[in-house]
């Protein structure tokens, strides 16, 4: 009886664990439109995906992690680098740090602030996401070296929220 326990507390484990974001793959090969969020047991989670309101004007994004679901759009028709994420009931918005340079960002939900950066070199492109105390909360790298398909993401999800981790992977895939 107590081995049966075990096993049942070990799989537990295993399921909770299985339920953070792990990586991102694009669906397909040749666009960046589409993308699937996988848990450590290549299990789908969530995905990010494109949504256009006719042929070639672009409306927003779609995103879902687990049971959140949101939108990602323009925060202002003026400013196309200034983007809201709606999730959680709440709010999100992500701005560069400096205008027009893509590799740090503001992101807050006006309660927490955070910073996300790039860091490139040989190794490849490792995004990570920091808080006011300059501490790294997220990491977000490139599976392969200069391949921008798959990322790996590695965070404790008891300090950061999923809202988050989507619209900083949001940033990552949209300013390659």
């Amino acid at each position: 009886m107590s081995r049966l326990l075990i096993i049942l507390f070990a799989l537990a484990l295993t399921y909770v664990e299985a339920q953070s974001v792990y990586y991102g793959r694009s669906v397909y090969e040749n666009d960046l439109g589409e993308w699937s969020l996988r848990d450590s047991i290549d299990e789908e989670i969530g995905f990010l995906r494109i949504r256009f309101m006719n042929q070639d004007r672009l409306a927003g994004w779609d995103c879902r992690i687990l049971e959140e679901s949101g939108s990602i759009r323009l925060r202002w028709a003026d400013k196309p680098d200034e983007w809201t994420l709606q999730m959680s009931g709440k709010t999100f918005t992500a701005v560069p740090v400096w205008p027009g340079q893509y590799d740090h960002w503001r992101i807050t939900d006006n309660q927490e602030a955070f910073t996300l950066f790039a860091k490139i070199d040989e190794e490849g492109i490792d995004w990570r996401l920091k808080d006011g105390s300059n501490n790294s909360l997220v990491s977000i790298y490139n599976e392969y070296r200069n391949d921008k398909r798959d990322w790996v993401f590695e965070y404790d999800p008891d300090k950061i929220t999923n809202p988050f981790i989507v619209l900083s992977f949001f940033i990552i895939v949209r300013y390659l």
